[in-house]
């Protein structure tokens, strides 16, 4: 069973695969053992890739990120009486990155890449447990 993570941020350049380029850099410069594996996926408005890491306690987990910048998306994802409350922070958002968890889930590398797209973009987390009130203590 897949558990889903949502980080709405507010972007400059909000291109997905600029932002997917950025996030990338930003995550591995965080915690150099993170790398891409696999293949991107991707098409007008998102881009989707896996990212794992090299630690030697860690057997092959991997993240799904999915970077989207489609307008339509993002208001679909929106699209809540708990939106609402938190509408302030939401209002702008121009980017989701979403992280799809799996399987044996590498929490470090979850934590970083949500440290590192908080850092960039200035985010607001959901998920499928706490909805808007997730935050990365939850991990």
């Amino acid at each position: 069973m897949a558990y889903l993570i949502r980080l709405f941020g507010h972007s400059s350049n909000p291109v997905a695969h600029h932002a997917c380029e950025e996030l990338l850099a930003a995550v591995m410069e965080a915690d150099p053992l993170i790398h891409e594996v696999g293949d991107r996926r991707g098409g007008v408005g998102w881009i989707s890739f896996e990212l794992a890491a090299s630690r030697p306690s860690r057997s092959t987990a991997s993240t799904r990120v999915e970077v989207n910048t489609r307008p339509d998306v993002l208001a679909l994802c929106l699209q809540s009486d708990e939106a609402e409350v938190v509408s302030g922070d939401l209002a702008g958002s121009n980017v989701m990155v979403g992280l799809t968890l799996s399987g044996e889930t590498d929490w470090q590398s979850v934590s970083a890449i949500w440290r590192a797209t908080r850092d960039l973009w200035a985010t607001v987390a959901w998920d499928e447990g706490s909805g808007f009130g997730a935050s990365m203590d939850d991990l």
